[in-house]
């Protein structure tokens, strides 16, 4: 098995994301399993919590690694299980974002939306309500990255009516439009963590008396909390400068949760997301809130 070439790939690799980096891994395993011996139980999970700890704000690698975890709690390793399971998990995953998007045009109402930054789910759930009804979307330039800019060139060269705002319009943009939208990067019991100026899109929508929605896949959702830094410093001119690229937002201010399975108020999906079971080997390395 090339569990090594793996791990080291993936440390290597400071610039893909969580689907790219889920696609990666899962497609070597699939291939070590047809050309290698079968690895133990021990070094399986001695792999998934190797994976987990290079990438531990990547919540689809959270379900790879406590998947492959569970898989080995109770009995020896399997190849033929392992293959299927990982084969079904690698579809699951390919499906969802179609699946979300979906159930996104199906519940959806009105014509104007606003987003932040570039979620694959949004984007996804928007060209898909485009393709059923005319719609509009005000983006957020979304600084620091400013991945807004290239969200909105996409949207706009897939026919849809595109407006591109400042962050700090938010609160006016948000008057403008019947709802906001937004991706996630994790999902824990406490809070959506996302780009940040989702906290304030949220809150613009709130006082512009519209929902504000979650649209993110199942496997964003983990039974923990993200307490990594999600800031840093630097010294420039005399100054310590502080710069945000992520942030939490508390379940309570956004509406609703759509995903692969449906659409779900944010109260219920913290009680599905507190079922999820954990693998007994994350003892002491994770814990619930």
């Amino acid at each position: 098995m090339v569990f090594e070439d793996i791990l080291d790939r993936v440390a290597r690799d400071k610039s893909s994301g969580a689907a790219a980096t889920y696609d990666y891994v899962i497609a070597c395993l699939l291939k070590g399993i047809e050309n290698g011996p079968g690895p133990s139980s021990k070094d399986w999970s001695e792999f998934a919590l190797s994976l987990f700890d290079l990438r531990p704000t990547m919540a689809p690698i959270f379900h790879l690694a406590n998947g492959i975890l569970m898989m080995t709690e109770n009995e020896p390793p399997n190849v033929a299980r392992f293959r299927t399971t990982l084969l079904e998990m690698q579809v699951k995953e390919k499906s969802a974002t179609k699946k979300l998007a979906e159930n996104a045009a199906g519940c959806l109402t009105g014509n104007s939306f606003l987003t932040i930054s570039s979620s694959s789910s949004v984007l996804a759930s928007l060209l898909e309500l485009s393709r059923r009804r005319s719609i509009g979307v005000t983006v957020m330039e979304s600084r620091p990255g400013g991945e807004g800019v290239e969200a909105a060139r996409y949207l706009s060269q897939n026919g849809i009516d595109v407006s591109l705002v400042k962050d700090a319009m938010v609160f006016e943009a948000a008057f403008e439009c019947d709802a906001g939208l937004c991706g996630a990067d994790w999902i824990g019991p406490d809070g959506v963590v996302n780009k940040v100026g989702t906290y304030s899109m949220a809150m613009a929508c709130r006082e512009a008396g519209i929902g504000c929605h979650v649209l993110a896949t199942w496997s964003k959702c983990v039974p923990f909390s993200n307490n990594e830094r999600m800031y840093g410093e630097r010294m420039e001119d005399g100054f310590r400068w502080r710069e945000q690229i992520f942030e939490k937002v508390p379940m309570a201010k956004l509406d609703w949760c759509i995903n692969e399975e449906g659409l779900l108020p944010s109260s219920q999906l913290i009680d599905k997301i507190q079922a999820i079971r954990l693998a007994k080997a994350w003892k002491g390395t994770v814990s619930r809130p």
